[in-house]
């Protein structure tokens, strides 16, 4: 029953097993790449006229989805306690129930005709004859080979899924048939309760759509293991989901996935400095697991102006610390001309005043050193957006995106993160050295001493 149904979408294929029958004995049904012997058909196939697929009635529910828990180079994904992070949308959509743009498989762009002759890796036009992907060779999309459709779209770390990964989403999580903004799919819902959805959006081939709003045809990386010519993917709709193989030169959706890093820093290598937890992560001083103000990773913590031990309500020159005028024009203890960095013993290093101990600010050479010499990599931990920061030693640190704050607003929080060193700008009393950060750049500059932000401590 699964290959008769499997079959609806191969419309024209049907052409091309006649062809081939014509050209002589074939060992294997040239349509669903099976010996002839287990073909239930022989090699003739049944015309979709004579399968037609089961009516989705009543009219599809209106549902709802689960909000993108992370973001990897712009684009969400959701978490659904499965192997890896499912996205939130298909290749070349804007919303989840879009149905994005059709790919043959190991293409990397749409076209307008969908057959052998345009084919990616087919050295002729009919099928017969294959490049570099073949049963007795290459059998697999790799995300670093450039033939990978969601690699190449949206680079990052997302990749097309395995046929594996496939198998794990229709056979691990609940469908539920529903309709978002107007759109047929399915509401797929993974063990920990977290949902995508995914739009029924057809297939193409030659220059025609065919069973819009009825069927999904995803791909998978994975090359079929019957036939060169063909490739594996999931299939779904009326009664049928599962995984079946298909001609390569189909054009079909495409749902990224993406392979999640484990968070560590809950599980510090060494702990409990004065009561706080640190990370070794293979560079001159350990590094803090939370902010100053923060009781966990993902927590933003308090906002501190430089040099300042405590939060307040308004950050501006007026009551900013060392400041001796309303403009910051006139500095006082701390200015280019003489003491340019915040010691330890002071009283006025934010992380010592705070968590005690050996705890401290962490210089401008050592935020560098935290930029240069780790993996940065984007994430979401407890609802919270930031970076994954991993050393040369595989351990790694969270730090959220906080914002900041300045008079009494708070600006880019989940979007940018700002870290105070304890080292003076060498140029200007007004700034001191931090850390900015966003999803896809993190470097240390110079910033107004007068502005409230983070601060993640260190200690030798």
């Amino acid at each position: 029953m699964k290959n008769m149904l499997s079959i609806i979408i191969m419309v024209l294929a049907l052409t091309f097993s006649v062809e081939a029958q014509a050209q002589g004995p074939s060992k294997t049904c040239p349509t669903c790449g099976l010996s002839m012997a287990k073909c239930k058909y022989k090699g003739k196939h049944p015309k979709p006229s004579e399968n037609k697929p089961a009516a989705n009635k009543p009219k599809p529910a209106s549902v709802k989805v689960s909000d993108a828990t992370g973001y990897d180079n712009g684009h969400g994904y959701v978490d659904l306690g499965l192997s890896v992070m499912w996205a939130t949308c298909n290749v070349g959509a804007s919303s989840p129930e879009g149905f994005g743009g059709y790919y043959a498989w190991g293409e990397t762009s749409t076209k307008s005709n969908y057959t052998w002759g345009t084919c990616f890796d087919c050295l002729d036009d009919n099928g017969d004859n294959w490049g570099f992907y073949k049963t007795d060779g290459k059998t697999k999309l790799e995300p670093s080979s450039g033939h990978d459709t969601a690699r190449e779209n949206w680079g990052g770390s997302w990749r097309m899924p395995t046929i594996e990964e496939l198998e794990e989403l229709y056979s691990k999580c609940t469908w539920k048939w529903g309709s978002k903004g107007g759109y047929n799919g399915y509401v797929v819902t993974g063990p920990n309760g977290n949902s995508i959805f995914l739009p029924v959006s057809g297939y193409r081939y030659d220059k025609s759509s065919n069973r819009v709003n009825e069927y999904g045809c995803y791909w998978s990386s994975t090359l079929s293991p019957f036939a060169s010519y063909g490739a594996q993917y999931l299939l779904f709709g009326g009664s049928i989901r599962d995984k079946d193989n298909n001609l390569r030169s189909y054009g079909f959706s495409v749902r990224p996935v993406f392979q999640n890093q484990p968070i560590r820093p809950n599980k510090p290598v060494v702990s409990d400095f004065n009561g706080h937890d640190w990370v070794d992560l293979g560079l001159s001083v350990k590094w803090a697991t939370c902010n100053v103000g923060a009781e966990s990773p993902e927590e933003d913590g308090g906002y501190y102006a430089w040099g300042e031990t405590t939060t307040k309500s308004e950050y501006t020159f007026a009551n900013c610390f060392d400041c001796l005028d309303d403009n910051g024009d006139n500095w006082g203890f701390y200015n280019v001309g003489s003491n340019k960095r915040i010691e330890p013993d002071s009283g006025h290093d934010t992380a010592r005043e705070n968590w005690g101990g050996t705890w401290r600010m962490p210089t401008d050479e050592e935020l560098a050193e935290l930029s240069k010499k780790c993996t940065w990599k984007w994430n979401s931990k407890g609802g919270h957006n930031g970076y994954v920061v991993t050393g040369p030693n595989g351990n790694s640190i969270f730090l959220p995106v906080a914002g900041c704050r300045l008079d009494t607003g708070s600006y880019g929080v989940g979007e940018y993160g700002h870290y105070w060193s304890s080292t003076l700008d060498s140029g200007s009393s007004d700034n001191a050295c931090g850390l900015g950060f966003n999803n896809g750049y993190h470097s240390t500059n110079y910033y107004n001493r007068l502005y409230g932000r983070s601060v993640r401590p260190v200690s030798d």
